[in-house]
């Protein structure tokens, strides 16, 4: 008798809902349900900030440890390619000046910077890549003149009517000759390839560009790798 009278229910519910179905479509129904699940989101959000902020949190803790173990498998590799560079072109130092954006400006226009990331060097040459950190290309005239024509090459007085701040920057580390290229990325540069020599130094400079067009490949595709 109990099993006949849960049947009898079983199947007033089923006519129960037939009848909504009737009555209403089914894409009101889902309407319905869709809303009362968004209400139901929202009225728990509002009763409950701090989940937010937590959640959020959350996201960029995640966000950053997968961009630090980026950036931990690529900097060895553009490390081995400043190397190689500088042991192709008998260069004296290798820096790569990756670009990234400072602070904004009182008109909401970022500031573009640039820091060294790497630093390849000859034997009894000293490292200046802590010279380079955050440097505001503003203040460097000569990044300009790089971006129109993507590469430079010549001896360092060639820089005086160009960016002579740079010149005389160059100059105090001993340098002599130079070689910049800009590293492209996907859709805009990201960096800035540096070579430098030291003391009368009988090189190719047709040579030198060559290698450095190649090395500035691989070190565009690294970056987005690790910035993707």
């Amino acid at each position: 008798m109990k099993d006949i009278n849960n049947q009898e229910q079983s199947l007033s519910m089923v006519e129960r809902v037939l009848q909504i179905c009737d009555r209403y479509s089914i894409w009101k129904i889902m309407k319905a349900l869709l809303t009362l699940i968004l209400v139901s989101y929202v009225c728990w959000f509002a009763f409950s900030p701090s989940r937010i902020f937590e959640l959020y949190d959350r996201y960029r803790d995640k966000e950053h440890d997968e961009l630090l173990e980026k950036r931990r498998e690529t900097n060895p590799k553009i490390q081995l390619a400043c190397d190689q560079l500088r042991g192709q072109t008998s260069a004296d130092r290798v820096i790569f000046l990756e670009l990234h954006n400072g602070k904004i400006s009182t008109g909401g226009l970022p500031f573009e910077h640039a820091s060294a990331s790497c630093e390849s060097l000859a034997d009894n040459i000293w490292p200046v890549a802590d010279q380079y950190q955050n440097v505001s290309l503003s203040l460097l005239p000569f990044s300009n003149h790089l971006f129109e024509n993507t590469y430079y090459s010549g001896d360092i007085g060639g820089l005086q009517d160009i960016d002579k701040s740079l010149m005389y920057r160059m100059m105090s580390n001993g340098v002599t000759h130079c070689a910049m290229i800009v590293v492209q990325g996907v859709d805009k540069p990201v960096g800035l390839l540096v070579l430098t020599y030291t003391g009368e130094v009988d090189h190719d400079c047709p040579h030198i560009r060559k290698r450095m067009e190649n090395t500035a490949l691989k070190l565009g595709v690294l970056v987005e790798v690790r910035r993707g």
